[in-house]
Order: C-alpha cells, then sequence, then structure tokens
C-alpha cells in the first residue's frame, strides 16, 4: 500500500452529442386543408430538414451523434 493517494480516474471517451428528437409529423386533422400558408405540413417540412442538417454538421465535425 502507497501513502501516495490516488490520481480520481478520468473517463477519456467522449459522449456522443445528444440531438433533440426528430420533429414529430403533423397529424391529418391538424391540416384544415383550405391552402393556409404556411400550411402544417410546410411547418413539419422546414424543421425536418433543419434537423437533417444539425445531425449532418455534427457528422462533420467528428461526432456520431445519438438519440431520437
Amino acid at each position: 500500500m502507497s501513502d501516495t493517494p490516488e490520481k480520481p480516474q478520468t473517463d477519456t471517451t467522449q459522449a456522443a452529442p445528444q440531438l433533440p428528437p426528430r420533429p414529430e409529423p403533423p397529424n391529418p386533422d391538424d391540416c384544415c386543408m383550405s391552402g393556409c400558408s404556411p400550411c402544417v405540413y410546410d411547418t413539419y417540412d422546414q424543421e425536418l430538414e433543419r434537423w437533417h442538417a444539425l445531425i449532418a454538421e455534427l457528422k462533420s465535425a467528428g461526432g456520431n451523434p445519438s438519440g431520437g
């Protein structure tokens, strides 16, 4: 047994960045079918594009994204 205190072990592995959950598609009842601009489906498509862009950005930065 040594008189020197043990150094705490540090985890050198880097956790994958957590992503926000994938956007939920609108329910069919959410669309009023009157040609709104923007439609709930337009908004969903934009949110989904931003979500995919975030994943691509994290992958290009060398991360291995995990999450929804």
